[in-house]
């Protein structure tokens, strides 16, 4: 996926999340304040569906992870799959083992989860095992589960109950522990800083380091077949390693796969090689001196593709706008048999009564019924062309600020069957979007004449038209409308506020400068609450729109990407690979809006 660079600065959201608040910390708006370090907030629901990052088969069945969901998928029929279950877990599923009846999964931040999946239908999950850092990809040996969990090394966990899961060894690696592959005693142990050590682990309680290897570039996927491990070397391709004598493992070849390699499987006398925007490559290793490149299968446009596994004559290929499964019977004439999408990164939610409307990235709109937030429950899924990025909804008409496509304008009147009405592309990167009467406001990284606020004219949704385009000084991030004011994050240009009385005619009346680059705002009475990259929020008093006057600040997480108010409580967004929301309570109630 290539992402815009402008935005690169943001942490999309990947899950949502609905939190209730069961203590608030008092804070004073007066005083520079911080954030409690328990915000004793409860997860209550949420839509753990995502980005495809992991896949496992069994025969015909198919194991992926999305986002938090595990989807298990018959798969006797390629071209027609059908869903058998599903189950929401703790954790973004970064990796998946099928051992009989029980499903290991790499769960990121929940750690090591297990899941009974004796019923495909009905799933259940029986027990997880957090580390101090995340989990990122797995091996299974019996009772043994191996956890590469990146700065926390190499974890070595008894699973025999599976729903009390317990550590019983470790291993530290001086870099990231990426990945690992276990045959017999002998553990396998990917350093993503370009080193592969070999652990003697007959005593799961103290493994001991038998041999390493310096490796020529940074690595992210190991499997190990008789004598050789297969390794996925990012820029120097796939790179053989002999490691016959464990004590002194052996450079052996590479192929450079002109992408940066990512994973790798291998099945028989080829080499599978998921291989970032270069897609699916394929490489004869009959002769480990002579490799060589027998297939390639592009990646789905503008999508990276980062974990593949292979059953049979299918190859299932996870990349971040999906699942590609490809027919790999016939290496030279490979090709994708089908594409199950997946939703993608969530950037933001509207809740208007029971429906949540969800600007998905590559995913597109997606409307979900939220009257059970613990259960809730997708109506339709919207493809747009471009980046899904940010949304506002009005007379049954969804706005969508569609990345590089623009404005597109869709019918969601009724939520389960939404359909296009119109849109408009003449701009930079849209990530923002407004409305007032018949024009809707686009804030855009730097477009046509370094315009980074452009008002369409939408009095006819079929067909909008451009009416102004306005330099705010910087990329025009989160927009807040409240009556004749608009008010926006830009970048380096900080909070700026736009008169908009004349819905078509808007003209900028003011600006805060920032301390570092802006990312959201939120809007409660008089005052703005402007986030940025660093994690400072600084509330802002716009009483006077004219004169706009910072009033306090304080400190949350590093990385402060969104904000939102509630009454007198604001929600801020942090940088995380699972974006969570914190509630603060901001100023007494006295002064509440």
């Amino acid at each position: 996926m290539s992402s815009p660079p402008t935005r690169s600065r943001r942490s999309p959201i990947r899950f949502i999340l609905f939190l209730i608040c069961l203590a608030l910390l008092p804070l004073s708006i007066a005083n520079p304040i911080h954030a409690a370090e328990n915000h004793n907030c409860e997860e209550v629901g949420y839509w753990g569906h995502g980005e495809t990052n992991a896949t496992a088969s069994a025969g015909d069945i198919l194991f992926y992870g999305s986002g938090r969901m595990l989807k298990i998928t018959d798969m006797t029929v390629p071209a027609v799959p059908v869903e058998l279950g599903e189950l929401g877990t703790p954790g973004l599923i970064r990796d998946i083992v099928v051992q009989g009846d029980t499903a290991y999964l790499a769960g990121w931040n929940a750690g090591l989860m297990v899941v009974d999946v004796s019923d495909l239908s009905d799933p259940q999950f029986e027990g997880s095992l957090p580390f101090q850092f995340p989990a990122y990809n797995l091996a299974v040996d019996g009772n043994l589960v191996y956890v590469a969990a990146g700065n926390a090394g190499l974890r070595i966990v008894d699973a025999s109950i599976p729903t009390a899961p317990v550590e019983v060894g470790f291993f530290p690696i001086p870099g990231y522990c990426a990945d690992v592959d276990v045959v017999g005693n002998l553990a396998y142990v990917l350093d993503r800083y370009s080193i592969l050590h070999v652990l003697d682990a007959a005593v799961p309680a103290a493994p001991v380091e038998l041999g390493s290897l310096v490796l020529p570039a940074n690595s992210e996927g190991v499997v190990v077949d008789g004598a050789i491990a297969y390794i996925a070397c990012r820029s120097a391709g796939l790179v053989l390693v002999d490691v016959s004598a464990p004590a002194s493992p052996a450079y052996l070849s590479e192929i450079d796969l002109f992408g940066s390699a990512y994973d790798v499987a291998k099945q028989g006398t080829l080499a599978y090689v998921a291989c970032d925007s270069q897609g699916l490559r394929i490489v004869d290793v009959t002769n480990p001196g002579a490799l060589f490149e027998v297939a390639h299968v592009p990646s789905v446009v503008a999508s990276l593709a980062q974990r593949v596994s292979v059953s049979g004559f299918l190859a299932y290929i996870a990349n971040d706008a999906g699942l590609q499964v490809v027919d790999v019977r016939v290496p030279p004439s490979a090709g994708e048999l089908l594409f199950i999408a997946t939703p993608d990164d969530a950037h933001a939610c509207l809740v208007q009564g029971n429906i949540a409307y969800v600007a998905d990235s590559r995913g597109g709109l997606v409307m979900l019924d939220v009257s059970d937030p613990m259960n809730p429950v997708e109506l339709a899924r919207h493809p747009t062309p471009g980046i899904a990025w940010d949304l506002r909804v009005a007379g049954g008409l969804a706005y969508v600020a569609n990345g590089y496509d623009g404005l597109r304008i869709v019918d969601v009147s009724n939520p389960a069957a939404p359909f296009d009405v119109g849109d408009w592309d003449d701009a930079g990167f849209v990530e923002s979007v407004e409305l007032k009467d018949d024009a809707a406001y686009l804030g855009a990284s730097l477009g046509a004449d370094n315009a980074t606020l452009y008002v369409v004219d939408v009095s006819n949704p079929a067909a909008p038209v451009l009416d102004e385009a306005i330099d705010t000084g910087d990329e025009a991030g989160d927009m807040v409308r409240d009556g004749d004011l608009l008010f926006l994050s830009a970048g380096y240009a900080g909070l700026v506020i736009v008169n908009v009385t004349d819905a078509l005619n808007p003209f900028p009346v003011s600006s805060v400068a920032p301390t570092q680059f802006s990312t959201g705002l939120a809007l409660g009475g008089d005052l703005v609450f402007l986030t940025d990259l660093v994690g400072e929020v600084r509330a802002i008093d716009v009483s006077d729109p004219d004169l706009p006057e910072v009033v306090g600040s304080f400190a949350t997480v590093e990385g402060v990407y969104s904000a939102s108010v509630e009454g007198n409580v604001l929600h801020v967004g942090g940088d995380a690979e699972l974006t969570q929301l914190v509630r603060c309570q901001l100023y007494p109630d006295s002064m509440a809006p």
